[in-house]
């Protein structure tokens, strides 16, 4: 079974999150629409290996937006 989950964070600033990418060896945020499990979402999308979706910031609230299935 799949989870949407909300977790409230700090992540505002594009260049720190940027900047975290690279420390990680994570590509480059891109900024737009994807797909997630079962809804969309909008913002600064984080790829991470081997996770089927990405990390969406929402940098105007703070929040992330994610589905780890």
């Amino acid at each position: 079974m799949s989870h949407i989950v909300t977790v409230t964070t700090q992540i505002r600033d594009p260049i720190a999150l940027g900047s975290a990418c690279t420390r990680l060896s994570l590509p480059a945020p891109t900024l737009g629409t994807v797909r997630l499990f079962s809804s969309e979402a909008t913002g600064h999308c984080v790829r991470l290996p081997n996770w089927r979706y990405p990390i969406v910031c929402h940098l105007e609230t703070g929040q992330l937006s994610y589905d780890n299935y």
